[in-house]
């Protein structure tokens, strides 16, 4: 679908499963069916267990975003595929996928205006849902993360590098970091819950770049440790 649909077209996902590690390379909406209706598990097995950064070589991204004007709403993406063995067995899950939702710092320097909703993302190994383009731009809305905790930088949604947008409304269970910012431009982070994580919110080396624009962490954001 992401290759012959037109560029700021919808991609329809329908009803059922799916195994793909999927490429975003234009500007298009990624539509599924539902939550609970559409389940994504990637096609290759690459958690990347004691490997540096969040795209290291042979990282499994089940989507890897590389354009501006990316909307993904209404899928299950779950790293864990019970057809491929990582022995990477973190909550219960061998884990396959290193990320859910990621932007492609290593093949391009700038994704604007992406946006995530009402998605959930589980059973990955590093980041959860993630923008790290310098000067990028982003919302992240009424997501759910869960089980993204198998290393000591593991995230559930996180800004990473200089970008800025919005964290709302989202739900994070089981995360070693619940939600993360490093050298945001401006991340406004309002009405989530964070359970079961080591740590709930970080904002670090916020305006680290030297521009003028603060995080906001506003409320409520419950949880419950």
């Amino acid at each position: 679908g992401i290759d012959i649909v037109d560029p700021a077209g919808t991609v329809h996902v329908l009803l059922g499963s799916y195994t793909e590690n999927i490429i975003v390379n234009q500007p298009l909406h990624l539509s599924g069916a539902g939550e609970n209706k559409v389940t994504v598990q990637p096609a290759v097995s690459g958690p990347g267990v004691g490997e540096v950064g969040s795209l290291p070589a042979g990282a499994s991204s089940m989507v890897l975003v590389q354009a501006d004007d990316v909307e993904v709403s209404n899928i299950t993406f779950d790293g864990d595929n019970p057809s491929l063995t990582s022995g990477a067995v973190i909550g219960g899950a061998d884990i396959d996928a290193r990320n859910g939702i990621i932007t492609d710092h290593n093949a391009v320097s700038l994704v604007e205006n992406l946006s995530v909703h009402d998605v959930t993302v589980r059973n990955v190994y590093l980041r959860g849902i993630q923008a790290s383009t310098t000067f990028g731009s982003f919302t992240f809305a009424d997501n759910a993360t869960n089980n993204v905790q198998g290393d000591s930088e593991s995230v559930g949604i996180a800004n990473i590098q200089g970008g800025s947008g919005t964290i709302s409304g989202n739900d994070v269970d089981g995360a070693t970091t619940g939600i993360s910012t490093n050298f945001s431009l401006g991340t406004t982070i309002t009405g989530n819950a964070v359970h079961n994580s080591v740590v709930g919110i970080a904002s670090n080396n916020n305006d680290g770049t030297g521009t003028t624009s603060a995080d906001v962490i506003g409320g409520p954001n419950p949880g419950d440790g």
